[in-house]
């Protein structure tokens, strides 16, 4: 079975940012990760909050803040099947390098 490894390396500018929660840092940089192939994340809140046992609802104020302050754009559409999605894409500190989105350090 093979394994992929993916290297993360935020930028500094993210952890000393003032605007941020502590939560919403993290929660941007498990967004930028979800990211890397496709250059979108696709994961629902309660599938997000999983990831590090928080609510819903946490997880709703998480995405409106990063959304309010810019880090992320948020789409949301309906397939031909009538199903509703959202896709979550990272704006601030990443680039994409070979269709793959990753942080910007430089």
């Amino acid at each position: 079975m093979n394994s992929v490894t993916l290297y993360v390396d935020p930028p500094k500018e993210l952890f000393y940012s003032k605007e941020l929660t502590d939560s919403e840092i993290v929660y941007y940089i498990l967004i930028v990760m979800l990211s890397y192939t496709h250059g979108r994340c696709f994961m629902s809140n309660r599938e997000l909050g999983k990831k590090r046992g928080k609510s819903v609802r946490t997880i709703q104020r998480i995405i409106d803040g990063l959304k309010t302050k810019g880090y992320i754009q948020v789409k949301v559409y309906t397939d031909e099947g009538g199903n509703s999605h959202r896709d979550i894409i990272p704006m601030k500190h990443v680039k994409s390098v070979g269709g793959h989105v990753r942080f910007d350090v430089g």
